[in-house]
């Protein structure tokens, strides 16, 4: 009888090393397998807008990145041009909003302008595109301004006017706000995407 006893608990603790060996292997292969899935599965990244400004090179015929700060005589007008390219992954609708404020002003990602701070170069609608995503090669291309993910350089000229003889009031220049905004198919209308940027023009003379 003692002997039957003492046969039963060896093998109660063989199956219970057994037991404990399972979960063992079972976790080493959910780590394996975890690992494995991180390292050579891509999954889909969330996507970005980017914005650039350009200036042309009459004497090399290329665009090329916009100098800062600018200088620019008095009541003389200045010329720039910018360039977005779509990396969100989907399609989407652009409205550019080009705005005027005062050199000292600070703009940030989270709010937009406001009227009371600055002025609107043009109308909201003057500037707006339909981009589709880039492609993974696409993503890949430096130096392109063309293709169907890239909102071509566009020239805007700020002319010198009494609203921006307004600004230069206490300041020695303007700086004007490119801000990028997207059509959201919920609330069916444009909101601020928090992606901008901006030249500094000081005004000499």
């Amino acid at each position: 009888m003692e002997k039957k006893g003492f046969n039963k608990i060896i093998s109660r603790s063989t199956n219970l090393k057994r037991f404990i060996s399972l979960i063992v292997v079972s976790i080493i292969i959910i780590v394996i397998v975890t690992v494995f899935s991180t390292t050579f599965f891509s999954y889909p990244r969330e996507g970005f807008s980017e914005i650039s400004l350009l200036q042309y090179n009459d004497g090399e015929g290329v665009y090329e990145a916009a100098r800062q700060p600018y200088f620019i005589h008095r009541h003389s007008n200045y010329t720039t041009y910018f360039m977005i390219k779509n990396f969100e992954n989907k399609v989407t609708y652009y409205q550019l909003q080009i705005k005027i404020t005062k050199l000292s002003h600070t703009v940030n990602s989270e709010t937009p302008l406001v009227t009371t701070e600055c002025y609107l170069m043009y109308s909201n609608h003057t500037y707006e595109k339909i981009l589709f995503p880039a492609t993974k090669q696409e993503k890949q291309e430096i130096g392109t301004f063309t293709g169907s993910y890239i909102w071509s350089p566009t020239n805007v000229t700020l002319y010198f006017s009494s609203q921006f003889e307004s600004l230069l009031v206490g300041e020695n220049g303007v700086k004007i706000v490119f801000e990028i905004w997207r059509f959201n198919t919920q609330t069916e209308e444009f909101s601020y995407s928090g992606i901008f940027a901006f030249m500094e023009l000081n005004v000499i003379g």
